[in-house]
């Protein structure tokens, strides 16, 4: 079987990932990530495909390629919540110390971009989560 070329690959990844064929979608994602770089939407993209089918440390690793890509594009509110989820990964995983390095550098995006927005609140929920604090249901 031939393969289709890499922008041919990325559409229909995409396609796959809207009609929620998750296992196509990082298959069509990661082969076209492998000749060409994606869009960052496309790394988002191929991380929540791989995650769903297993969560693993190539979806943190493509987070953070997402990441990187987004502060490249000046997009701070979607570079943190991909670093958000690069660190919820890593943590999950049991990497606290690279885990949390993430979800620090997504929070420090955002106080350089002086931005209060829903990704803001990822980093608190990991910190919550993390020092076992649960809200009463008296609150």
């Amino acid at each position: 079987m031939m393969k289709a070329p890499e922008a041919d690959r990325s559409v229909a990844g995409r396609e796959a990932f809207r009609a929620e064929r998750w296992s196509e979608a990082a298959r069509l994602l990661a082969e076209a990530d492998a000749d060409v770089r994606l869009a960052p939407e496309d790394y988002e993209a191929l991380a929540t495909a791989r995650f769903l089918i297993s969560p693993d440390q190539r979806g943190a690793e493509i987070m953070g390629q997402a990441t990187l890509e987004l502060v490249a594009r000046r997009d701070a509110a979607r570079a943190a919540r991909a670093a958000f989820w690069a660190g919820a990964t890593l943590l999950r995983l049991g990497k606290t110390a690279a885990g949390s390095g993430w979800i620090r550098r997504g929070r420090r995006l955002l106080d350089e971009a002086s931005l209060d927005c829903v990704e803001r609140g990822y980093s608190f929920f990991i910190e919550v989560q993390r020092k076992g604090c649960h809200p009463s249901a008296d609150a």
